[in-house]
């Protein structure tokens, strides 16, 4: 398989990864509180949040190979962040769609579960020597760094669109604009899908966009290499 057959299929990846993101946060509940974990549609909704980081995995390494030579060590420590990220993000979703609701819904098992804040355990993390504290707190600071440390890395480079590192960079940041703003709101009674503009979800969203314009990018570029290679040469 060519180098850009394998972008082009990064890219579409990383583009498909947005919309079913936000298809997953649309319909997710309002919280993570018991009387929503046991809602059918929770786990559906964490389905299709596994299935974005999944075509996240996938197109990543596209993402950073493509701009490898100019990323340099930053490039690098960016992508391991980010995959770690991934991978983390990944194993939190899989307890969420099998492990949390299952406890949740046996009486006998529901104090493992926290009230007000989701799964207290379960996952590669929590079974470790880390535990609970350990893995949300070490997750907490590969989900802030992934996305600045890989931006920067995109928007130094130049050979994806500056605007998708941009987009990475400012994801996290403008949370401290949003979250006061949808406090506001949410006191003001805005409501429907509370979880796909919460903070969290507007985070994601924005990283996620980011991702899916440096898919484009890579498709787009890769489409046109390809065509122009398929050309035959002119007899002159």
């Amino acid at each position: 398989m060519s180098a850009s057959t394998l972008y082009r299929l990064g890219g579409l990846a990383l583009m498909a990864a947005f919309p079913i993101l936000l298809v997953g946060e649309a319909i997710h509940p309002p919280g993570e509180q018991i009387n929503y974990l046991v809602m059918p549609i929770y786990p559906v909704a964490h389905v299709f949040q596994l299935l974005a980081w999944l075509l996240l995995l996938v197109g990543m390494p596209a993402a950073y190979a493509r701009q490898a030579e100019r990323a340099g060590w930053l490039g690098l420590v960016g992508f391991v962040l980010t995959m770690l990220f991934i991978v983390f993000s990944v194993d939190l979703l899989l307890w969420e769609i099998n492990g949390a609701p299952r406890l949740a819904a046996d009486p006998a098992t529901r104090y493992l579960v926290v009230a007000g804040n989701g799964p207290s355990g379960g996952g590669i993390m929590a079974n470790g020597a880390l535990g609970v504290v350990g893995r949300f707190f070490v997750l907490g600071i590969i989900t802030i760094l992934s996305p600045i440390v890989f931006g920067i890395a995109t928007w130094r480079a130049g050979i994806l669109p500056r605007w998708s590192g941009i987009l990475q960079i400012a994801s996290w940041p403008l949370l401290l604009i949003w979250g006061p703003a949808f406090l506001l709101l949410t006191k003001l009674g805005f409501a429907p899908f509370d979880t796909l503009f919460s903070p969290l979800g507007f985070g994601y969203g924005v990283q996620f966009l980011g991702y899916a314009w440096a898919g484009y990018a890579l498709w787009s570029q890769a489409a046109s290499q390809h065509a122009s290679m398929m050309v035959p040469a002119s007899n002159t």
